[in-house]
C-alpha cells in the first residue's frame, strides 16, 4: 500500500470531542468538490521585467555556420521555441526576456575575459547581427540585457597592454597597479579572496605569475581571477567615466539593461587600504547607486541585476539597495535541502517570507527578487535531483511561482545536466535532436552524458520533449504560460501562509488576484484539510483536476498545485 501521510485533522478531533456528526458540532462540513483546470481568466503585463526570462550562453545553443559553435544568426533562427510573439499560441516557452551570457570579445570560451567593450566576439557574429537579435527580439516581446563584466577586462585588453608598457598612458589608472599606491604597506599582497589571490605580476605582454616570483621586468597589479582578468580602478575617476559611456553604447543599441557580474567585487578586500575607514561594500554600494542612475537616466525602465553569490538575505538586501535586483541564491540552496530531508510546519514558506520582509525593509519596497534554480556558478539541478524528472518540475515550480522576476539557464527547462566544476562540462551544447542543422556540437552534451545502460544520466532531447505531454519541458512551459497569463504570479507581492503541516505553501498577491500555491515535497502522498470552494485551478502536477472529498485534498508525490481567486 503507498505509504500516506496525512496532517493532524482538526474536524476529527472536533467530531470525537462532540460525539455527535461534525456538522451538528460547528460549521458544516464542506460539500465534495472537484475542480478542473481553468485558464480562461489572463491578464496583461505592463513591465518589461515580468513574466519570465531566460538565461543564454550563445556558444552551445544554436549554430548557423556549421563551425560547431552557436552564433547569434543561429539563436534568431531558434527564437520562435523561446518565443514566437503570437500570444494565441503555447507550444513556444514563452518567456519575456534574455540574459546574454557576454558575447564581446574575449579569448576563452566564456568570454568573461573581455578585449573590447564596444564589439561582438567574431565567434558569435557581427554588430549588426546582434541588432537584427534586438529587432527580432522586439517583435516578440522579448528583452534582452547583456552580461556586463565591469570588475576586471582581459590581460589581452589594449588598455591593460597600454598601461603596462607605457608609464603615461592615459589607461595606467584605469587599472590598480602596486607601485603607483601611496602607503604600499597598507595593503595585503596575500590577501585571498573567494579562494582566489588577489595581486599577481605582469610581463610587457600581460602575461601573469605569482606576485612573489623572481621575474624581472614585472609590475604588481590588482586581479581578483586568476591573474587572467586584472581589476579595473575605480578610485579613478575615468574609470567611471569609461564603464558609462559603455552602459550607453548599449543601452543605445537596444539593450534593457544588463546583468553585473560579482557585484560585491568592484572594490575587493584586497584592494581597499587596510586603514581605510570605509569598507570595501560601501565602496560597492556607492558605486552601484551611481551606475544604476546613470543607466535609469538613458532608459528610465533599464533593468539591472547583480549577481551576488551569497545565500544571506541580509547581505543580498544591502545590494538590493543600490542595484534594485539580485539573484536569489538562497533559495536555490534552501530547495535543494528541503528536498533531500523535508520539514515540517512549513519551514520553507517562512524562511521566504523571511527573506522578502529583509527586502521591503532593506529599500522601502523598491526591489525585484530574481529567483533561479542553476546559473554558470551553480550545479545544474537535475545531477543534484539524481536526473529525478518530478524533482526538476519541482525545484522549477518553485521559482516560477514566487515574487520577483525569475530566471531560467538555458537547457534547464529539458533538465539538462552539468557540473560547475568543470566549465565546459557546464555549459553543454542544447541537445535539439539528432541531425537538427543548428545543433551546436564544439560542447557536445552527447560525449559526456547518455552513456550509461541504465539511463540514469540520459536527458530526452528537444525533439523528444515536445511532443511528450509529461516531459520536462512540457511542465516549465506550462508553467511560464500560467504565470505570464496571472497578475497574482507576474506582479504579485509574496505573502506567508500555512495550509497544513507537511506542505509548503505561500501566497501571491495583486491587485485583483490571490493565488494559493502548494508544494509536497514527500515522496508519498499527502493528504490534508482545504476547502477549495471560491477558487480556480491553474495547475495540478499529474492531474487536470484536482478533488475535495471529506474536506481534504490529496497531492502526489512531489506534486504542486496552483490555486487562483479574485480579490
Amino acid at each position: 500500500m503507498k505509504k500516506r501521510i496525512a496532517s493532524l485533522m482538526l474536524s476529527a478531533a472536533l467530531a470525537l470531542a462532540c460525539a455527535v456528526p461534525l456538522a451538528a458540532c460547528g460549521d458544516p462540513a464542506p460539500q465534495d468538490v472537484t475542480l478542473t483546470v481553468d485558464r480562461s481568466v489572463t491578464y496583461e503585463m505592463d513591465k518589461p521585467y515580468q513574466g519570465v526570462w531566460y538565461t543564454m550562453f550563445i556558444y552551445s545553443f544554436a549554430d548557423s555556420d556549421g563551425d560547431g559553435i552557436g552564433d547569434i544568426q543561429g539563436l534568431i533562427q531558434k527564437l520562435d521555441y523561446l518565443n514566437d510573439g503570437d500570444p494565441n499560441t503555447d507550444d513556444d516557452l514563452g518567456i519575456t526576456g534574455m540574459w546574454l551570457l557576454p558575447i564581446m570579445p574575449a579569448s576563452t570560451f566564456h568570454k568573461y575575459d573581455i578585449e573590447d567593450y564596444y564589439s561582438i566576439d567574431p565567434q558569435y557574429g557581427t554588430m549588426e547581427d546582434f541588432e537584427e537579435l534586438i529587432e527580432e527580439c522586439d517583435k516578440r516581446g522579448i528583452s534582452v540585457i547583456i552580461d556586463l563584466v565591469l570588475n576586471c577586462t582581459s590581460n589581452k585588453h589594449p588598455w591593460f597592454l597600454d598601461a603596462l608598457n607605457n608609464p603615461d598612458s592615459p589607461y595606467r589608472e584605469y587599472y590598480r597597479f602596486y607601485d603607483d599606491l601611496e602607503n604600499k604597506e597598507d595593503y595585503d599582497l596575500d590577501a585571498a579572496v573567494l579562494n582566489y589571490d588577489s595581486w599577481y605580476r605582469y610581463d610587457s605582454e600581460g602575461n601573469s605569475y605569482d606576485v612573489y616570483s623572481d621575474m624581472p621586468d614585472t609590475q604588481i597589479a590588482a586581479s581578483l581571477y586568476g591573474g587572467y582578468m586584472p581589476d579595473l580602478n575605480y578610485d579613478n575617476q575615468s574609470t567611471r567615466d569609461e564603464v558609462k559611456k559603455i552602459a550607453k553604447f548599449w543601452l543605445d543599441k537596444g539593450c534593457a539593461g544588463f546583468r553585473l557580474d560579482s557585484a560585491p567585487h568592484i572594490y575587493s578586500y584586497a584592494e581597499v587600504a587596510t586603514t581605510d575607514e570605509k569598507s570595501f561594500d560601501e565602496y560597492n554600494y556607492e558605486f552601484w547607486s551611481d551606475f544604476y542612475d546613470y543607466c535609469r537616466s538613458i532608459n528610465p525602465d533599464a533593468y539591472l541585476v547583480g549577481e551576488v553569490l551569497t545565500g544571506d538575505p541580509d547581505y543580498r538586501a544591502e545590494y538590493m539597495r543600490s542595484i534594485r535586483s539580485d539573484f536569489d541564491f538562497g533559495l536555490i540552496y534552501a530547495i535543494r535541502d528541503e528536498l533531500k530531508s523535508p520539514s515540517s510546519k512549513n519551514q520553507l514558506g517562512n524562511k521566504l517570507a523571511s527573506d522578502y520582509e529583509k527586502y521591503r525593509a532593506a529599500t522601502g519596497g523598491d526591489y525585484i527578487n530574481a529567483p533561479f534554480q542553476t546559473d554558470a556558478d551553480v550545479n545544474r539541478m537535475a545531477g543534484v535531483f539524481d536526473n529525478d524528472p518530478r524533482k526538476i518540475k519541482l525545484a522549477q515550480m518553485f521559482s516560477l511561482t514566487l515574487e520577483g522576476l525569475p530566471f531560467m539557464y538555458y537547457g534547464d527547462e529539458l533538465g539538462m545536466l552539468g557540473n560547475k566544476n568543470s566549465g565546459e562540462i557546464f555549459k553543454l551544447s542544447f541537445p535539439w535532436a539528432e541531425g537538427d542543422p543548428l545543433q551546436t556540437t564544439k560542447l557536445n552534451y552527447w560525449n559526456i552524458y547518455g552513456k550509461k545502460e541504465d539511463l540514469s544520466d540520459y536527458t530526452q532531447p528537444f525533439d523528444e520533449q515536445m511532443t511528450d505531454p509529461n516531459s520536462v519541458l512540457s511542465a516549465i512551459r506550462t508553467l511560464i504560460h500560467i504565470r505570464c497569463e496571472n497578475e497574482a504570479l507576474f506582479k504579485g507581492k509574496f505573502e506567508a501562509y500555512t495550509a497544513a503541516k507537511d506542505i509548503i505553501s505561500y501566497k501571491m498577491i495583486s491587485e485583483h488576484q490571490e493565488a494559493v500555491i502548494l508544494h509536497n515535497m514527500y515522496d508519498a502522498e499527502v493528504s490534508f484539510e482545504f476547502d477549495l470552494n471560491g477558487y480556480t485551478l491553474l495547475y495540478v502536477t499529474y492531474h487536470d483536476s484536482l478533488s475535495m472529498e471529506e474536506g481534504e485534498i490529496a497531492l502526489d508525490p512531489y506534486e504542486s498545485v496552483i490555486l487562483v481567486r479574485n480579490t
